[in-house]
């Protein structure tokens, strides 16, 4: 019986070390609602030169297509600028700052063509502020000339977000950003998508009620994928299961 107690604590102490080896997590990408090409629009928030806040969803459609999976942890989040190119407000500056710049991410309440205009009745329990504080950049990391257009540089996380499956509710609000700024690409979203805006920081309810709703930010989310267990442990589990069968009923 000690022989047998022993088989099976060392084949699952060796499934435990090669499940840590080969099941780790892994970097990966996944751009949201890019149509292919560019987007049938540009949305003026996200790097907008005055203070804005928006909320969009995006419907859990667009995000199993970009390959985000339940249980992959979002990290950060970057956008590209819309091929009528920058901003003519201020035009390109070399660093543009932001005062603060914050990210909240949630499971939302409600699905693309229902949002709430009260931005707190779309939120999940699991709404999270993701990133906040100042932000800075130079604006040439944004290329233009495109069509599309690069992703410009990532905006990290502060927190991860698990993502639980369902629709994602996006959040991002900032003050001024000192000249330059741009147009982001975006595409018509309905009804794999929506979106409301509000003029001011850290605004709680939709400002401009109908205008953009049928569009959203193309983004790309980096996020660390949680692999699934490999064949070959799933194989050793389960003969773990069979030599700890056979010691019960020797």
């Amino acid at each position: 019986m000690k022989t047998r107690h022993n088989t099976v604590a060392t084949l699952a102490a060796t499934l435990i070390t090669f499940g840590s080896l080969s099941g780790g997590a892994n970097a990966a990408v996944a751009i949201i609602g890019d149509p292919g090409g560019e987007g049938g629009n540009g949305e003026g928030t996200a790097l907008g030169v005055f203070s804005n806040t928006a909320q969009i969803v995006y419907g859990s459609t667009l995000l199993s297509a970009a390959g985000l999976d339940i249980g992959d942890q979002i990290t950060g989040i970057s956008f590209r600028v819309d091929n009528t190119g920058l901003n003519p407000v201020g035009g390109p500056s070399p660093v543009w700052s932001v005062a603060d710049y914050q990210i909240r991410l949630a499971t939302s309440l409600n699905a693309p063509g229902n949002l709430d205009p009260n931005f707190i009745n779309n939120r999940g329990s699991d709404y999270s502020v993701v990133r906040l504080g100042p932000l800075s950049y130079n604006g040439t990391e944004y290329p233009t000339g495109g069509s599309p257009n690069l992703f410009g540089p990532t905006i990290q996380f502060d927190n991860s977000f698990t993502y639980s499956g369902g629709d994602l509710l996006l959040e991002y609000t900032h003050s001024p950003i000192s000249s330059g700024g741009a147009w982001v690409d975006a595409n018509n979203a309905l009804p794999l998508a929506q979106s409301q805006f509000s003029a001011g920081y850290n605004t709680t309810t939709e400002g401009f009620s109908g205008f953009g709703d049928d569009y959203a930010p193309i983004i790309r989310l980096t996020f660390t994928a949680v692999p699934e267990l490999s064949s070959t442990l799933l194989f050793g589990l389960g003969a773990l299961g069979f030599v700890s069968r056979r010691k019960r009923t020797t």
